[in-house]
């Protein structure tokens, strides 16, 4: 485990023996992860803020369980990845009971936070298309299929490690590569029209 993870071991310990300030320092930690991961599994904002939540009290119910073995960072991915696949399978039930459309629910036009200023960096046409080429990109992982889209983001926009991957979702490493191989060749054909 690299050296900034072996720190989450001693936090994960004390949490599990009741140092609530050691969890919330691990919260801090992996929250923007972590809600990343749910919001482009979920493609729901509103939805990924309350399963993001979610996971960390089941985290922080379960730590105990946490036995070091694997980084914390592994560990809560699989919580999430586990707990945003049953909502997304729940979702599906529930549309297909009600008659309506399996659409992805509203999201914001971006992941910048609502107060958050506009890049005042770049001149206006720059600011328009650079936007614009985000949106894209977050529409072509949205439309990857779910094991595609989890490893993307697992990997590319989380940075964990293969082997991480792998345990946090119970797959060979090779299983890993072929799907994240899969996926971006996937994006490369979406997203060509954005190549430099």
């Amino acid at each position: 485990m690299p050296p900034q993870e072996l720190a989450d071991v001693p936090l994960a310990r004390a949490a599990a023996a009741g140092d609530l300030a050691a969890f919330d320092t691990l919260v801090r930690k992996h929250q923007s992860a972590i809600f990343n991961l749910v919001v482009r599994l979920v493609d729901d904002h509103h939805l990924a803020a309350d399963l993001a939540q979610e996971a960390f009290l089941r985290a922080y119910r379960a730590i105990g369980d946490f036995r070091g073995d694997s980084s914390f960072a592994t560990w809560i991915h699989r919580i999430t990845v586990n707990l945003c696949h049953h909502a997304r399978l729940q979702r599906r039930r529930l549309r297909i009971h009600e008659g309506t459309p399996l659409e992805p629910a509203s999201r914001g036009d971006d992941d910048r936070k609502p107060n958050d200023p506009p890049d005042l960096s770049l001149e206006p046409t720059e600011r328009v298309l650079r936007e614009e080429r985000e949106r894209a990109v977050r529409a072509a992982i949205e439309s990857l299929d779910e094991e595609q889209r989890t490893v993307v983001v697992m990997r590319d926009i989380n940075g964990l490690a293969y082997e991480e991957i792998a345990e946090a979702l119970g797959w060979p490493i090779g299983t890993v590569r072929s799907r994240l191989h899969r996926a971006r060749l996937v994006l490369q054909q979406r997203l060509r029209k954005w190549k430099a």
